[in-house]
């Protein structure tokens, strides 16, 4: 971790382990990838909800031609 990085995250977790009580964990090891993946696309299922279910979702462009054709 970088110096400055360092710092700041020390000066976070001591503010939240003054104010809370906390725990540490470690994760296990893996690939998270795909499980970043569902997440990502559920929530963003989600928050478009009434877009994609209305239909108008087909309405949206890319005036900038920037998004490649799927």
């Amino acid at each position: 971790m970088d110096g400055q990085v360092h710092k700041v995250y020390s000066a976070a977790e001591k503010a939240l382990r003054k104010y809370s009580q906390t725990h540490s964990a470690l994760l296990p090891e893996g690939p998270w990838e795909d499980a970043a993946a569902v997440i990502i696309s559920a929530e963003g299922s989600a928050a478009f909800r009434d877009l994609i279910r209305s239909g108008k979702v087909a309405d949206l462009t890319d005036p900038l031609g920037q998004l490649a054709d799927t």
